[in-house]
């Protein structure tokens, strides 16, 4: 049930006392903010089948330095710049990413439908939620505009 939460098991046994579900993965996630907001720590996320969907580092509680998101049914990786607020794309061999992708999360529902050219968002991105359009934001060169 741990990996299903996407934390490294030898994580959350270093620190059994964090709450586990059935609080639900947000309060799950906070817990584990919380009991490191004094501590510098790298992390990786899992999903069900083992695969990686999510690789970065906390500093003091807060997310910092480069976040790798990979969405693998897409096969991209979006990887944040913490310290920027950067975002760029690449495809899974390391090229950068072009044309529209549409990201889902772990139930396979669609989160994201993005524009992509030269590895920066370009164009529409619009937002779901629970499979539902939520909003539309238009970038060039990866600026909200």
């Amino acid at each position: 049930a741990l990996r299903d939460f996407g934390i490294e098991r030898n994580l959350l046994e270093k620190f059994a006392a964090v709450p586990q579900p059935p609080h639900g993965k947000e309060a799950f996630i906070d817990a584990l903010k919380t009991k490191f907001m004094n501590s510098d720590i790298t992390y990786t996320w899992y999903e069900t089948e083992g695969r990686v969907i999510r690789k970065g580092s906390m500093s003091g509680g807060k997310d910092s330095g480069i976040e790798t998101r990979y969405d693998l049914s897409a096969n991209l990786e979006m990887h944040i710049d913490h310290s920027t607020g950067a975002q760029t794309f690449t495809l899974s061999n390391g090229d950068s990413a072009n044309g529209i992708f549409t990201l889902t999360d772990i139930k396979n529902t669609t989160t994201e439908t993005i524009e992509i050219k030269n590895g920066l968002r370009h164009g529409v991105t619009i937002y779901y939620e629970n499979g539902v359009e939520t909003r539309k934001e238009k970038y060039r060169r990866g600026e909200l505009k």
